[in-house]
C-alpha cells in the first residue's frame, strides 16, 4: 500500500473559490507548500481577488487550462452545475487524475459524475464524491479560513466501481488539510444523515425566526444571544440553500416528519403534571448535546 505522503497530489485544481474552495486554497498553502494550486472561476472579480491574495499559482477563466496537468480536481461550485462542468473538463484531464467535490448533496452528484470519469481499461471511476462537514453562515471567498476544516469530519461516497486508489488519494488530501477523520458511506446514507444534521437545522432556524416575528413583531429586537446562536444557519445564502434543500427533498421531508413527531411528544409535557416527563426530555437532550463533536476552532 502506498504511504500517505505518496498519495498526496502534486497539482490541485480548485473549481470555484468560494467559502469552501477558498478555504481549501488557504489550508493547502499553509499545510502543503510544495503543491501547485490552480483555480478556475467564471467571475472576473473572484479571479482578481485570488490573484491579489496570491492564493494560487495559476488563475484561469478556461476550465481546460485550470485542469491541465492536475492530478486532483475539486469541484467547489453549486451542486446544480457540477454535471455540466464535469462534462466540459473530462476531455482535458491528465491520465490518472482524480476528481472529487464538496457538495452537501451526494446522490445526484455521484449518479451523474461517476460514469463521466470511468476508465475503460480498468472499469473503475476516478470520481470520488466528497463532503467536508465544515462551513459558516457567511459565503464567498472573503469568508474563507485556513482552519475551516480543523476538527471536521470529511465524508466520502465512493461507488462499487470507484477506483480504490482514488478514494485513498482524496482521503489523504483531506487529512493533510487537517480534518479530524475521513469516513466512507453510501451516497444515500450521506444524504439521509446530512438532512438530519445540516439541512433540517437550517430549515428549523428559518422557521423559528418566522415564528417569532409572526407572533410578536417586537420580539426579535428584544432577543439575546440564545436566539442568535440557534438561528445562525438561517443567515446562509438563500439561493444556495434553496438548491440544496430541493435536491435532497426526500431525506429532508423525512427529517421534518421525525422532528414533528418530537414536537408532538413534547406538547403533553407542558400540560399540568407533565413536569417529570419534561425534565426527562430536557435531561436526555442535554446528554446528547454533550456527545456532539468539538467545534471547529
Amino acid at each position: 500500500m502506498e504511504s500517505s505522503s505518496s498519495l498526496l497530489p502534486n497539482r490541485v485544481a480548485v473549481l470555484g473559490p468560494g467559502l469552501l474552495g477558498g478555504s481549501i486554497l488557504l489550508a493547502a498553502r499553509a499545510r502543503l507548500p510544495g503543491v501547485a494550486l490552480a483555480v478556475w472561476s467564471h467571475d472576473p472579480a473572484e479571479r482578481a481577488e485570488v490573484q491579489r491574495r496570491a492564493l494560487a499559482d495559476g488563475v484561469h477563466a478556461e476550465l481546460s487550462a485550470a485542469v491541465r496537468d492536475a492530478d486532483l480536481v475539486i469541484l467547489c461550485t453549486p451542486v446544480g452545475v457540477m454535471a455540466k462542468l464535469a462534462g466540459e473538463l473530462a476531455p482535458h484531464l491528465a491520465a490518472g487524475a482524480v476528481v472529487t467535490d464538496v457538495g452537501s448533496v451526494k446522490t445526484p452528484v455521484v449518479r451523474a459524475l461517476t460514469p463521466l470519469f470511468l476508465d475503460a481499461a480498468t472499469g473503475h471511476s476516478r470520481f470520488v464524491g466528497g463532503h467536508p462537514m465544515a462551513g459558516r453562515e457567511l459565503a464567498g471567498l472573503g469568508a474563507a479560513r485556513d482552519d475551516l476544516f480543523a476538527h471536521a469530519v470529511c465524508l466520502l461516497t465512493p461507488e462499487a466501481d470507484t477506483a480504490p486508489v482514488a478514494v485513498a488519494r482524496v482521503g489523504a488530501f483531506w487529512q493533510a488539510l487537517g480534518v479530524a477523520r475521513v469516513e466512507t458511506l453510501a451516497a444515500a446514507e450521506h444524504d439521509e444523515t446530512v438532512a438530519l444534521v445540516s439541512h433540517l437545522p437550517h430549515l428549523l432556524a428559518a422557521a423559528l425566526l418566522e415564528t417569532v416575528a409572526g407572533a410578536r413583531t417586537d420580539a426579535l429586537a428584544r432577543s439575546g444571544p440564545g436566539l442568535r446562536d440557534v438561528t445562525r444557519p438561517a443567515a446562509g445564502a438563500s439561493e444556495l440553500w434553496t438548491e440544496i434543500l430541493s435536491l435532497n427533498r426526500t431525506a429532508v421531508t423525512s427529517a421534518l416528519r421525525a422532528f414533528s413527531a418530537q414536537l408532538a411528544r413534547l406538547r403533553p409535557c407542558l400540560e399540568p403534571g407533565g413536569e417529570p416527563a419534561l425534565a426527562d426530555f430536557l435531561r436526555d437532550a442535554a446528554a446528547r448535546r454533550r456527545e456532539l463533536p468539538a467545534p471547529t476552532k
